[in-house]
């Protein structure tokens, strides 16, 4: 069985599904909807006619605890899809109604839990607005205002000092016939995964070499500078034989197929995420997508 060593009690519920549809690549973070314990929502989903779960809970007072071992899906989210490949995570607020607030302590806790679960499952925290990021929320999938405004208006605050957490470990650089590595204090390297070293973001391979140039992770694309560091913002690129302005998001996926506004002015991205400096054609699909040309 497969938990957080974070969590400092087991209540398990009867709840969830008997492994999982998907591999683990996604984060939902739910609020519980009033002031709680971590071993009071515990109760609740100890229930089965309750029919609900999470993965983990986290109480008021910032104390952890799991609900459903992470090799299962939770019945949480309202959404087979995401909760197969999600890891779930109930907080408590600290205040009933309004905004729905949570403690110091139980966001404490919520980012150090974030943290850990995306850095033993390579998960790579983004945050989209839609179900395309890393991190996702029950109101995407179902008529609901959880996680209430006071997470829901922090979610990009989250993602960061989920990535700044995740940043703790010590070690330094190594250089071998494939290129660079990094390698932990401990003898151990990141493989298959970003791993944030000296404040800026990096991508290893499956063997553990840092890798440049273009990387797509989770259906989008991502761009790695020459010394291997992501690319945020307007960067300039060799494209079919052409250099061509890009923009990457500050979580680093690349911008395509819209038209989007930045620093005061509309700029337009093709399918392939070059800027386009002029516009031949505006294709509209029957859902009313549109597609640049």
């Amino acid at each position: 069985m497969t938990h957080s060593n974070l969590a400092t009690q087991c209540i398990y519920s009867p709840n969830h599904y008997s492994g999982r549809a998907y591999s683990i690549q996604k984060v939902t973070i739910h609020h519980m909807a009033g002031v709680m314990t971590a071993a009071q929502c515990g109760a609740v989903f100890a229930s089965s006619s309750r029919q609900a779960s999470s993965n983990y809970g986290i109480g008021n007072g910032g104390e952890i605890a799991c609900y459903v071992e992470e090799e299962n899906g939770s019945w949480c989210s309202s959404s087979y899809w995401n909760d197969n490949q999600a890891i779930t995570l109930e907080v408590s607020n600290s205040y009933a109604g309004g905004d729905w607030p949570i403690s110091d302590a139980a966001w404490k806790s919520m980012i150090k839990l974030c943290a850990d679960i995306c850095k033993r499952y390579g998960i790579y925290p983004t945050y989209t607005g839609d179900t395309s990021g890393t991190f996702t929320e029950h109101r995407m999938f179902a008529a609901t205002g959880c996680p209430g405004e006071y997470i829901h208006s922090r979610m990009n605050q989250i993602v960061q000092e989920v990535r700044a957490a995740m940043s703790g470990s010590s070690g330094g650089w190594k250089k071998g016939d494939k290129g660079w590595w990094y390698e932990y204090d401990d003898g151990s390297y990141p493989a298959s995964q970003w791993e944030y070293i000296d404040g800026k973001w990096y991508y290893f391979d499956g063997e553990g070499w840092m890798k440049t140039g273009w990387i797509k992770w989770n259906e989008h694309w991502f761009y790695c500078a020459d010394d291997g560091h992501m690319v945020t913002g307007w960067e300039k690129i060799k494209w079919n034989g052409k250099e061509n302005w890009f923009f990457f998001m500050g979580d680093g996926t690349m911008v395509d197929n819209c038209f989007l506004f930045i620093n005061g002015k509309w700029y337009g991205f093709d399918k392939n995420g070059c800027m386009v400096d002029s516009v031949k054609e505006l294709a509209v699909d029957k859902n009313g997508a549109i597609s640049i040309s």
